[in-house]
């Protein structure tokens, strides 16, 4: 059997908004993640039609921050925070 390539046509990508927040801001010397060439940069090495991120962080971020990704073609889930790991 002949080994076919994946289909790059319809790929998805999930970001999970906490660990690109607190793996870029949270650390000694924080830095930004720009957004729109994330977005771009997906697309043309994943071939990514549609990106969806996740975060329990909206108090954190604010809408503005939501409305922002919506613009930019990123599909939001909020999730509800649950409490801390161990409570």
């Amino acid at each position: 059997m002949e080994y076919q390539k994946p289909n790059q046509e319809n790929n998805l990508a999930f970001v999970d908004g906490q660990n690109l927040y607190m793996g870029t801001r949270g650390t000694d010397s924080p830095w930004t993640v720009d957004l729109v060439r994330f977005r771009i940069y997906l697309e043309k090495k994943y071939h990514v039609q549609k990106a969806y991120f996740a975060s329990s962080l909206y108090k954190s971020l604010g809408s503005h921050y939501f409305d922002y990704l919506d613009q930019i073609g990123v599909k939001i889930k909020i999730i509800k925070e649950k409490g801390s790991v161990g409570s």
